[in-house]
């Protein structure tokens, strides 16, 4: 069950694979580090995520709750989650980027179910997906066309230290 809440420290679950969550790879701390599932409780500093208020479109002020924007920062590194460029078909990695770049932007929406889609400002309806809604350690994170399939949703849950 999700406790999103708006800005805070969470880790992030995909709906079809709830014993994996997002981590940083193999710990990575540099940019280029990759974004894969592994299950919950691995490394748990790679797997903790601090969801930032970002404004509004590119940084600008907020005109509303539904024009918030998020940044996504790896705990254990301080760096970003980037979407890949749009037209790439690689996984996502943390990075250090412009705070207005859009492949650093994330809005959070519910999709039901107390699950989130977590769509990136990189392309349009572009959502993170588990790659091919696969379910095993090491799979990437990708962003592709949001669709309502469960590899596209994840629960935000507060981490227990």
């Amino acid at each position: 069950m999700s406790n999103f809440s708006g800005p805070g420290v969470y880790m992030v679950i995909p709906t079809n694979a709830k014993e994996m969550c997002l981590d940083v790879w193999g710990g990575g701390s540099n940019p280029g580090a990759p974004v894969r599932l592994d299950y919950n409780g691995m490394d748990r500093e790679n797997q903790i995520w601090e969801v930032v208020a970002a404004g509004g479109d590119r940084g600008c002020p907020e005109v509303g709750v539904q024009d918030r924007q998020y940044h996504l920062l790896a705990v254990n590194s301080g760096l970003m989650l980037c979407a890949p460029v749009e037209g790439e078909m690689t996984g996502c990695v943390v990075a250090t980027r412009s705070v207005r770049d859009p492949s650093t932007r994330w809005k959070i929406s519910p999709a039901g179910n107390e699950a989130y889609y977590i769509t990136s400002m990189a392309g349009t309806n572009l959502a993170l997906s588990v790659q091919a809604g696969r379910r095993g350690r090491g799979e990437d994170l990708v962003v592709s066309p949001k669709v309502a399939q469960p590899y596209f949703q994840f629960e935000l849950k507060t981490p227990p230290f």
